[in-house]
């Protein structure tokens, strides 16, 4: 993890690309077509919404239809500032290109989940109601290419004898810290705080409770002021597909979010200690205070099996009640909180065994 951060946002901001050559020229291509899409926003007569997006502004008032107008228009504004700060990445910061490609996955993916819940009005099938579903996975694939490096920047031989030595002495420093860390984390009055590890569970817990609370608030208000039918096998779907899409966004968001206040918070820290201390110094003690070592993966390990158990209990729970002929939705809605308690308890119990320790 830390290092897909390194790579989303590298320190220093350089103009040193170091992923997959496609995918710099593929930002290439969404770069111009943002531009060029921004500018018939802009000047196009309608703004692009009945000649490209297909509205039927002849069946407005002329009122609304000015208001519809300039709302594309002022979205092309938006997007020209966007395609800007692309064309700024691609001459000066070129290092950026992976957070780019994370942006334009949380831009498509809530384009994709807010078209779903506030649909407007169309005659037709707009180009970019098919090109969200396009870009999606097309920016994922980019983003996994960009963070892996090219032949022509892998090390010689001997500088990656010298890293994995580097590597096995920092493993070897950071594992001997960590045990003093948690032997010292109790303070003589019993307080305790929390480490990385920990504060970051803690968010996961508290982002996944918030997606499966605002999903039942979604569906239930819904259903109750008649807009939808319990019945409605269409909208529990899309409502899931919408709510899973949107808890990636907030992961993705909240890590890089998450990331940032931490290492300000250590950076602030170290400050504070001694105002003398230098930045190599605060950054290496922000990479061995995020590294994680076998303790932590054994806690992923025997954590995931509890989320694995319940999401399986719910899925075999599903079959049952499809065996006695129950409705399919409620088969559906227990898959989707099985799976959705199964990953919120793996949190859980990663905190505990933070605070308790394995046994």
């Amino acid at each position: 993890m830390r290092k897909i951060m390194d790579n989303i946002l590298p320190t220093p901001i350089t103009n040193h690309y170091q992923g997959h050559s496609l995918t710099k020229w593929v930002f290439v291509l969404i770069t111009i077509v943002t531009i060029i899409r921004s500018i018939i926003h802009i000047v196009a007569l309608d703004g692009g919404a009945q000649s490209i997006a297909t509205i039927p502004l002849q069946l407005y008032s002329s009122a609304a239809s000015d208001t519809i107008i300039m709302l594309f228009a002022l979205w092309g504004l938006s997007q020209l500032l966007i395609g800007l700060v692309f064309m700024i990445v691609l001459l000066r910061y070129q290092s950026l290109i992976p957070a780019m490609y994370v942006l334009l996955i949380i831009e498509y993916t809530m384009r994709i989940i807010i078209g779903v819940m506030k649909p407007i009005e169309t005659v037709g099938t707009a180009p970019g109601g098919v090109a969200n579903y396009v870009i999606v996975p097309v920016a994922l694939l980019m983003f996994i290419m960009s963070l892996r490096q090219s032949d022509s920047l892998k090390v010689s031989k001997k500088q990656e004898l010298s890293n994995i030595i580097s590597l096995e002495v920092k493993i070897y420093l950071t594992y001997s810290k960590k045990i003093i860390y948690y032997m010292s984390n109790k303070s003589n009055k019993g307080d305790y705080i929390m480490s990385y590890q920990e504060k970051r569970t803690l968010f996961t817990i508290i982002s996944g409770l918030f997606i499966l609370v605002s999903y039942g608030l979604y569906t239930y208000g819904r259903i109750q002021s008649g807009l939808n039918a319990f019945e409605d096998l269409k909208f529990w779907t899309n409502s899931m597909l919408m709510f899973i899409g949107l808890g990636i966004v907030i992961t993705i968001i909240g890590q890089i979010v998450f990331h940032i206040l931490i290492a300000i918070s250590i950076a602030i820290k170290e400050k504070m200690k001694d105002q003398s201390t230098s930045e190599a110094h605060i950054e290496k003690t922000i990479q061995s205070e995020m590294v994680s070592d076998e303790m932590d993966k054994l806690i992923e390990m025997k954590s995931m099996q509890i989320s694995f158990f319940f999401a399986g209990m719910g899925f075999v729970a599903g079959l049952i009640l499809m065996a006695f002929d129950y409705s399919v939705v409620i088969m559906l809605n227990l898959l989707f909180v099985s799976f959705s308690l199964g990953s919120i308890l793996e949190g859980i119990a990663q905190f505990v065994y933070y605070r308790k320790g394995l046994r």
